[in-house]
């Protein structure tokens, strides 16, 4: 700083102390214990107040004192609103950026507005290295320019020095656009990336915060074609490095998420997810993201910088970027087609001319229950099998009672003389655990049941209740969810039912006999705190599959023609040779005895080998 510079200032500084010792306002006494604050007072407290605000160093000075940016250090803050059929933006001239998000097709679970980010919740810092130091741009004051879609905040110098932060919302979208231009500071800003700063404190929004909070994270997407996410549920401070620049991030809820992406890339990234203990009330989980925007991004029209503030809807993420309905929690690799391809597609559908989304979810589960039925009865099929050779295998068993693994060896035989599989009446049943695990993920997650009711259940997207505890009962919880009492009992009645046709399972020694209730009464415990849409489905699933099995045992299974078909394939295989599972079976049988022949002529441990003929070692005396 020169010497003229240096005398300006104290020229400045002078005439601001002559004028609050002279020309500032008089005091207002407070009223004592009694009196009325009337409405003047207020007015005059508030005049003082403003114009306390209003007394700041002059633009010139600060521009002498931090360059192109001083003309940002001074300014009045002004909220200016962007809003569509959607979404309610609120940005403010004072760091031109990003105040407050409202959503308005949602509400909270107390039925409030819901509030996606605000003040309280969300920081963003993006800082720029000048020849006149570091800025936040964030921290400045801008001159704003509003039309119906967009708004323009700018800090100009009057030398031909401009920066511009651009917003835009187009119609019925949750994607704000965001552009930083520049012009005449090739001399001012550095050849060094922007660095960005984002902590989210992701708001409760659910009734549920248990699983809301394992839901939470930060997510991800590199140029690599990379999704990934910070380790969900973690409650110390956990970090997540890519190898990779990244084109989006989000701070991602269960059914919500604000995100920020571009075409081209964010380097350096970082991520951080944490639950302060001060903060589990009040927030989900803490969100952070550390990143630098390249330089080669302002100005650019193919950076195509943007937010995004909205649901986890599938059909609508597709639409935002590449790969981003990840954020939509879809099931592992294995079971995420059938709910993309299958559930989700069948399941639109109806809705869309269904209003009850509980009679949408019964519908589902007809039409799947019916189209595996042929596996079903194809299994109900060789469960009756099994239970017309259980005379047979009942013989084996007290034949062989003292030697269990001969009498194993021995059932086998007899089922491949009868061309019967142990495996034929669980096998199919497998074959549909897919199904039963997408449903798993779909339901819990579909943004659609959000808030739905249906009988007692108010909202289909977390647990009914029926009773709330006054306590809570370890890894139950602190209500009592009737669609999943309703769920283990037909799935005990289901269990009862499998048992009375599978004679291996009801004829289990012990113990064993009831393992296969145990899986039911963790279901109690595991699915209570879970959504009502999926117990729902469970529930009305199970009780149609006991109603098949009913049906198949009274009217489509005949044993007496079962057992006739099994004495000819049993005839029909002798003349044969036996059947593959036979041969297989006499195969290992085989080996068995030659090995056990081998053994019984192996020299006794201890000899010694010379000239071909054994030597046992002399005793010690």
């Amino acid at each position: 700083m020169d010497k003229n510079q240096a005398t300006g200032l104290i020229l400045l500084s002078a005439m601001l102390l002559v004028y609050l010792t002279f020309f500032a306002p008089d005091p207002i006494e407070i009223p004592t214990d009694g009196e009325v604050v009337t409405d003047s007072i207020r007015q005059k407290k508030e005049e003082i107040k403003q114009i306390k605000e209003d007394i700041v160093l002059s633009d010139s000075a600060n521009t002498v004192k931090y360059g192109f940016f001083g003309a940002g250090k001074s300014g009045a803050a002004q909220d200016i609103v962007l809003e569509n059929e959607v979404i309610k933006v609120t940005l403010n001239s004072q760091g031109g950026t990003v105040k407050e998000v409202l959503l308005k097709k949602y509400l909270t679970f107390e039925k409030k507005p819901l509030i996606l980010i605000d003040e309280a919740s969300s920081d963003i810092k993006e800082t720029i290295n000048t020849s006149d130091g570091l800025f936040d741009l964030n921290k400045l004051y801008y001159q704003a320019q509003k039309n119906d879609t967009s708004v323009v905040f700018s800090i100009a110098d009057g030398a031909g020095g401009r920066m511009e932060r651009v917003y835009s919302l187009p119609k019925n979208s949750y994607v704000l656009n965001y552009k930083i231009n520049t012009s005449g500071l090739d001399n001012v800003i550095r050849q060094e990336p922007i660095k960005f700063n984002w902590v989210d404190r992701m708001k409760i929004q659910e009734k549920e915060i248990s699983t809301s909070r394992q839901k939470a994270t930060v997510n991800f997407y590199t140029t690599e074609e990379d999704f990934d996410y910070v380790s969900e549920g973690a409650v110390e401070r956990t970090e997540e490095i890519p190898e990779a620049p990244v084109r989006w991030a989000s701070m991602k809820q269960k059914f919500f998420n604000a995100s920020i992406i571009t075409d081209a890339q964010f380097n350096n990234f970082k991520a951080y997810t944490e639950v302060p203990p001060n903060e589990s009330e009040e927030f989900l989980e803490t969100g952070e993201i550390d990143m630098e925007i390249p330089l080669s991004n302002l100005n650019s029209e193919t950076a195509n910088m943007r937010f995004y503030f909205g649901p986890n809807d599938y059909d609508i993420c597709q639409t935002v970027t590449e790969d981003f309905e990840e954020n939509v929690s879809m099931g592992w690799v294995v079971f995420r087609p059938i709910n993309i391809y299958v559930i989700m597609p069948m399941f639109n559908f109806f809705a869309g001319f269904i209003d009850s989304y509980g009679i949408v979810i019964l519908i589902i589960v007809f039409i799947i229950k019916f189209a595996v039925f042929p596996l079903t009865y194809k299994s109900y099929i060789g469960m009756a099998k099994m239970k017309v050779l259980k005379p047979e295998v009942d013989e084996l068993k007290e034949q062989y009672k003292d030697e269990p693994q001969k009498a194993q060896q021995e059932q086998m035989k007899l089922m491949g003389k009868f061309g019967v599989s142990p495996a034929s009446g669980c096998v199919p049943m497998l074959a549909q655990t897919p199904i039963w695990l997408a449903m798993f993920n779909f339901f819990p997650n579909a943004i659609q049941l959000r808030q739905e009711s249906f009988l007692w259940a108010d909202d289909l997207s977390t647990y009914d209740s029926i009773m709330n505890l006054p306590f809570e009962i370890p890894f139950y919880g602190d209500h009592v969810s009737l669609f999943t009492l309703l769920m283990t009992s037909v799935t005990l009645l289901n269990t009862y039912y499998n048992n009375q046709m599978n004679p291996q399972m009801s004829s289990q020694p012990g113990p064993m006999k009831y393992m296969g209730y145990i899986m039911p009464f963790m279901f109690l415990f595991f699915l209570n705190s879970f959504a009502a849409g999926l117990t729902y489905y469970y529930f009305v699933s199970t009780t149609i599959s006991v109603s098949q099995q009913l049906f198949s045992k009274k009217f489509l299974i005949n044993e007496e023609a079962i057992r006739a078909k099994l004495m000819v394939n049993k005839e029909k295989r002798a003349k044969k040779g036996g059947g593959l599972q036979e041969r297989m079976m006499n195969k290992l049988q085989n080996i068995k005895e030659d090995a056990d022949t081998a053994k019984a002529k192996r020299p006794p441990v201890g000899s010694i080998l010379k000239n071909g003929k054994v030597k046992k070692k002399p005793k010690k005396l």
